[in-house]
């Protein structure tokens, strides 16, 4: 059986235009082939497979008070692409990864948010959360779910936006598409997405995973990247960290 090489994977499907429903998950799993969980120190198991998740929101007001909706959310699973519209499918999609790969505490996989701070906001109230570390209030580094979901946050891991991200990947050219989605325009999830807006979500985590995939190159696995720049880098800097291991305590926090 060959070896899981998540790299080799990236480069076959990047140009590949398919986008998967929320509902054929499990074929992306099949695709992407076995892989062994390894047990770090603290016997953590952990599978060393890149994935992003990036959603797109729509800004309102609602009898004066500014309010946010998802209406897209986009999963780079090795380079292939999940896309749905709900926080329900979304949900379902979380649990579906859960049971393929029998995840819980002691068996993790890692999902990279750029800018982990936002998205946040959002998926707080859907999961039960076992360890939340945060900088400062409403600025988590990682947080882990009781589903053996680890996300964390990649903007925080690079100290760079997308755009330069983007310019400091090694393994493979990928750009960050010029532009931007129009923040203007308010779209629900009822709302057809043109192929441009669609194209620019999927850049977005392809970009987080490419740079994932280039510090596996660096000799990194899941267990051993660090949470933050300051770390990757060896630099010494003194922070706050908070943890917050009870739900109803993070949600006050958080």
């Amino acid at each position: 059986m060959a070896k899981f090489n998540p790299k080799t994977i990236f480069l076959s499907v990047l140009e590949n235009s398919k986008i998967f429903d929320p509902s054929e998950i499990n074929e992306v799993f099949y695709k992407i082939g076995y892989i062994k969980p390894y047990k770090d120190n603290k016997k953590i198991e952990w599978y060393d497979i890149p994935i992003s998740l990036d959603i797109e929101t729509s800004s309102y007001y609602n009898c004066g008070q500014k309010r946010a909706c998802m209406y897209v959310w986009t999963l780079s699973i090795c380079g292939y692409i999940i896309m749905g519209r709900t926080w329900q499918e979304f949900i379902q999609s979380i649990e579906l990864i859960s049971e393929f790969y029998e995840l819980n505490e002691y068996r993790r996989i890692v999902i990279y948010v750029h800018n982990l701070a936002y998205e946040f906001q959002f998926m707080k109230s859907y999961f039960n959360w076992l360890n939340v570390f945060a900088l400062t209030t409403r600025k988590p580094i990682f947080a882990l779910c009781d589903k053996g979901i680890e996300f964390r946050c990649s903007y925080l891991l690079s100290g760079y936006s997308l755009d330069n991200l983007a310019h400091n990947i090694h393994c493979v050219k990928i750009s960050k598409l010029l532009g931007d989605l129009d923040y203007s325009k308010i779209r629900t999830w009822l709302t057809p997405l043109t192929r441009e807006e669609k194209q620019y979500c999927i850049n977005d985590v392809q970009v987080v995973v490419a740079y994932i995939i280039d510090l596996f190159d660096r000799g990194y696995d899941i267990s051993t990247l660090p949470k933050q720049k300051q770390d990757l880098c060896a630099i010494t800097q003194g922070i706050t960290v908070f943890t917050v291991k009870n739900t109803e305590k993070m949600r006050r926090f958080i």
